[in-house]
């Protein structure tokens, strides 16, 4: 399974990502990946196979800010690359997300992406939640309302509780909590983070699929 981990604070977040990335290694995982904001900008680093490499790139492109996501990640659609590792970032390189599931109709979500305008950097089906985040954006929505288009009454529960994606985006804040059943949003800086209890959902139905 996946590891997710996110920092918001007044501390330097790319060496708390990296420790807790190391504390979730005994989970498994092929390739792994963070972004970093600071001044309203996103940066993004990952790297295929372990966190040593992860390690190695960070150490040669360091960052200051304080507010950052992580990710460790178990390849189900696509090889184990830097290419399909986390975070993904949409168009614009202004949003990112890290996810922990699998994204069922992914593909028929993506072909109507692609025929918008969009470009996929990845095989991933995670990719086309941060795509369809930006659609909801350009339209003037909050990040918390956006999410809430993408996710909420989608991604229904029956079994694990488990967070399944991490988002991030330099011009939103976010706050409150849906029902219990779909999503839990934390107040951070500029961060939010949904908690569906499955391991897999259809964005575009109306129940989850456990694994």
């Amino acid at each position: 399974m996946c590891g997710i981990v996110g920092y918001v604070g007044p501390r330097t977040a790319l060496p708390l990502l990296m420790d807790g990335l190391r504390r979730l290694e005994y989970r498994g995982y092929d390739s792994a990946g963070v972004a970093v904001e600071k001044s309203g900008a996103l940066t993004v680093l990952r790297a295929e196979g372990k966190l040593d490499n992860l390690a190695t790139t960070v150490s040669t492109h360091p960052i200051e800010g304080t507010t950052g996501i992580g990710h460790t990640r178990w390849a189900t659609h696509g090889r184990p690359t830097e290419q399909n590792a986390h975070p993904h970032v949409d168009c614009s390189g202004a949003t990112a997300v890290i996810h922990n599931g699998i994204i069922e109709n992914f593909a028929e979500l993506k072909e109507p992406l692609i025929a918008g305008g969009h470009h996929f950097s990845s095989d991933t089906d995670t990719e086309v939640v941060v795509h369809l985040l930006e659609d909801e954006l350009k339209k003037g929505a909050s990040l918390e309302v956006a999410a809430g288009a993408v996710f909420t009454q989608q991604c229904v529960d029956d079994a694990l509780d488990s967070p399944i994606a991490r988002g991030w985006n330099g011009q939103h804040r976010v706050s409150g909590e849906q029902n219990s059943h779909s999503t839990e949003q934390w107040r951070g800086n500029q961060a939010i983070t949904w908690r569906p209890k499955a391991c897999s959902c259809r964005l575009a139905g109306r129940r989850a699929a456990t694994q």
